[in-house]
This record gives C-alpha cells, sequence and structure tokens, in this order.
C-alpha cells in the first residue's frame, strides 16, 4: 500500500517508525524544514520518498496513487486543503491533549462542524490526546494511541552502573521546558553535597542564558547516537516542562533504565512513572516540590536506583515500533472506515 505523509516538524523516532515500516507499506513523505533548535540529521531508507514541503512539491503531488494519508495536525491549510476531495483513508496525527479548558470546548466543537468530516481515523501518543480525540467526534474504535515511540537509535540496556551519580535532562533551552527552574532546584537541593552532577542536552534560544556551574554541565544539541552513548551512563533523569503534550524522551530514558523525575505537565508521565516506584512527579512551578524530589532520589542507594530503573525498562516495553505499524495495519484494513 503506497501511503503519503503529511508532515510538520519531524523528529527521528517518527523517521525511525517510518523506516521500519517500509516494506510493509511505501512511504512518501512531505515535511517542513528541520527546526534550528533539534537539528536532526535524518538516515531515511532509500526508497522513501521524502521532500521538504514547498508548492512545487505539493502541486506535483497526485493524491489518486495513494491509499491512505497521514497528516500531522489540522493547522496547515495547505495540507487540508489538498485533502479535502481525498476520497481514500484519510488519518489525523496528533498530540494535543484534553486539558478541559474553555478554548477546547469551543475548539471541539468547531472540529466537528467543520473538519471532522475530513478524517477517518485519530493515531495519538496516549490517553490524554485519546480524550481529545473523542471530544473532537472520534469514535473509540476509530483512535489508536502508540503514535510516538522511542527511537531504536536508543538502546535498551541490560545491565546498568548506578554509581556515577549523573542526573540528566535532555531538552531544547526554551521558555516551557522550564530550565532554569531546574537549575536553580538542583543547586538548591542536597545533590552536590552528596556527589551528584547534572547534565543538559539541547538548545536552543535560553542557550546564551545558562547557568554555569561546575555541578551543571552543558552538552548542546546530541544526535540519537551520541544521546544514546551518554545515556547509557546516565544514574537517572529529569523533565522540568510547564507544558510537554507527549515527551518522548520520557520513554526513551526508560528504555535506558533510569529512575525518573517528571513535571505533572508532562502528559507521558501517565504512560511511564509509577509513583514512588520508578521515580516522583512534581509541580513545575513549586521549587520546594521539585527540590524534595530530587533529594529523594539523591538519598537512594544504588540497589534502590536499579529497582526504579528496571520498572522504568519494563513499563517502556509498553510502546514500541511493532505497535506503530500494527495500529497503521488497522487502519488500512479497517472494514468500518467512517463513524
Amino acid at each position: 500500500m503506497k501511503i503519503l505523509v503529511l508532515y510538520r516538524e519531524l523528529a527521528d523516532y517518527m523517521v525511525n517508525c517510518l523506516n521500519q515500516a517500509q516494506g510493509t507499506f511505501h512511504f512518501t513523505v512531505i515535511h517542513y524544514p528541520v527546526h534550528a533548535e533539534a537539528p536532526f540529521q535524518f538516515n531515511w531508507k532509500d526508497d522513501i520518498i521524502h521532500n521538504e514541503k514547498n508548492s512545487s512539491v505539493l502541486k506535483n503531488l497526485n493524491l489518486k496513487e495513494y491509499n491512505a494519508v497521514l497528516i500531522s495536525g489540522w493547522a496547515d491549510k495547505e495540507y487540508m486543503a489538498l485533502i479535502k476531495d481525498y476520497a481514500g483513508i484519510k488519518i489525523l496525527m496528533f498530540d494535543t491533549p484534553w486539558e478541559n479548558q474553555f478554548r477546547q470546548f469551543i475548539g471541539s466543537f468547531y472540529f466537528r462542524s467543520k473538519l471532522k468530516n475530513r478524517f477517518n481515523f485519530a493515531f495519538v501518543p496516549g490517553d490524554s490526546q485519546k480524550k481529545m480525540a473523542s471530544k473532537i467526534g472520534f469514535s473509540s474504535s476509530h483512535i489508536r494511541t502508540g503514535l510516538y515511540t522511542a527511537s531504536d537509535e536508543i538502546e535498551a540496556v541490560a545491565e546498568k552502573d548506578y554509581s556515577t551519580k549523573t542526573l540528566w535532562c535532555v531538552s531544547r533551552y526554551v521558555p516551557q521546558k522550564n530550565l532554569h527552574f531546574l537549575w536553580t532546584c538542583f543547586l538548591k537541593s542536597k545533590g552536590i553535597a552528596l556527589g551528584w552532577k547534572l547534565h543538559c542536552a539541547g538548545t536552543g534560544i535560553e542557550w546564551g542564558q545558562r547557568v554555569l556551574n561546575d555541578n551543571i554541565i552543558h552538552h548542546g544539541f546530541l544526535q540519537p547516537k551520541e544521546l544514546n552513548s551518554e545515556l547509557n551512563k546516565a544514574s537517572a533523569f529529569v523533565l522540568p516542562s510547564t507544558y510537554e503534550p507527549w515527551g518522548v524522551v520520557v520513554h526513551e530514558c526508560a528504555k535506558k533504565a533510569l529512575p525518573l523525575i517528571l513535571s505533572t505537565s508532562i502528559h507521558s508521565h501517565f504512560q511511564f512513572l509509577s509513583e514512588g516506584e520508578n521515580g516522583y512527579a512534581f509541580n513545575p512551578k513549586n521549587e520546594s516540590d521539585l527540590i524534595q524530589a530530587l533529594n529523594g532520589l539523591f538519598e537512594k542507594s544504588e540497589s534502590q536506583l536499579a529497582q526504579m530503573g528496571h520498572v522504568s525498562s519494563e513499563k517502556s516495553k509498553e510502546i514500541s515500533v511493532q505497535n506503530w505499524i500494527n495500529n497503521l495495519t488497522y487502519f488500512l484494513t479497517s472494514g468500518n472506515v467512517r463513524n
């Protein structure tokens, strides 16, 4: 089956899924230019057709060649116009969580009345997004979770050394990632006194305002293979975002058998974090809350960290690339295309 993918900002984990599914399906991918704050170097399979979005590329598409279209979100007007009269299977991908906000009630009414009839299925990361899909008009049999999955380049580990006392944060250096809050709380915690260091990987507009301290190491942006190697030596993971619709990096660090310290605003924490068993959740606007969570981690023994890491590793297996392929197969072979 030939599938057209109309994407916005690609990440390595989505390219990984497309690569693994190529052969079972045959993809043509149109996507936005690579974002400067996440300069991934993609390794495409040779037989996947992929192009950056422009008017010429869109004009030359013949949608009749494709059995299905995967489209990321509904904000791109050109993508939406392109699929308006397409007769094949149309699968909406999105990561916006339902948060019970007034604007979402208004938006869901608009989507149901104006846009829902353009799509057959919804493919989303987790339960928060599944609720959103339901609110905008998709029946439960037309929704599948597992859209985002950790890249195979981030390899699971069988044995791990937790004596390194290294806490990692992998994040863009932008305001919503809340890194200044993390750096402040780390320096106020017991971490330094107990021999811990904080490692941060990423880049962005706040790179120039990063806190410079011997106990906080800034690595810049790391490609997946580099990150994989560094996380093999990590002892735990923290992410302090004030808004994170999902957070694939949480899945990646769970694969690495790391205890997790996660903001309650990160929606993948519902999937990968069991409070007290493999980490702690905290309010990303409350310093004492994060400091308490960090101290709880720093005071753990190596054997306790190992047990927490084991729980993370087991939870990471709940979502996989094979699940992703199975979901896509379901969409394309379901006898009940319409709600």
